[in-house]
């Protein structure tokens, strides 16, 4: 019987979170409709989703700009230009990738 109850708690628990009411403050489960102390309305929490696919594009024009940076500030003036174009090219992916991900926001 314990180790069924830790079982159940291990799986629920994944599923449910406590969170805090608004009106008197106590602990609740998430997935309760009320407050079982004031009888207050639970609202839902709301998981925001975002395209995965694009946080790696995101992250390389990231990379990409930074890298830029640096060697513009290292380089001499003949690579200057080629760096200059990793720059933009590094700030226009990640203006591109950051709105595809606010038009595909779920």
């Amino acid at each position: 019987d314990l180790v069924l109850r830790k079982v159940l708690r291990n799986i629920l628990s994944k599923y449910m979170a406590l969170v805090k009411c608004n009106e008197c403050g106590k602990a609740v489960s998430n997935v309760a409709p009320t407050c079982p102390n004031c009888g207050n309305p639970i609202q839902p929490i709301l998981i925001e989703q975002t395209a995965k696919m694009w946080k790696g594009p995101v992250l390389i024009a990231w990379l990409v700009l930074i890298a830029g940076i640096f060697l513009f500030l290292t380089t001499n003036e003949q690579g200057k230009e080629i760096v200059k174009f990793a720059m933009y090219l590094g700030f226009f992916g990640i203006v591109v990738f950051k709105v595809i991900i606010w038009w595909n926001h779920k």
